[in-house]
């Protein structure tokens, strides 16, 4: 007899909702499936999907402030670039799929 997963963890919501058809069009039940970035779809999606807030807009802002910083180094003639990383904080969104 095969083993199956308990749950299938994808890197992004937009595949998750892919793994979510296939087992609904292959009447697959009791795996868990979740994504990453908490897109709009996972709350609409049904079932819902559990996913995890990546904190995009931080995200985003944070690599802005590298960016930034490593022009003005540049720019500068600096030997090094301070900050060169950040920590942006994640949770998990709990739903239907968990």
């Amino acid at each position: 007899m095969k083993s199956r997963p308990d749950a299938i963890a994808t890197t992004d919501d937009q595949i998750a909702f892919g793994v979510i058809n296939y087992l609904e069009e292959n009447n697959i039940e009791g795996i868990g499936v979740t994504g990453f970035n908490n897109t709009v779809r996972s709350i609409y999606q049904k079932p819902t999907l559990t996913s995890v807030d990546i904190n995009a807009d931080l995200l985003g802002e944070r690599a802005a402030e590298l960016l930034i910083s490593i022009l003005e180094t540049e720019k500068s003639k600096r030997k090094e670039v301070t900050p060169n990383h950040y920590l942006v904080p994640t949770r998990l969104i709990p739903r239907d799929t968990a």
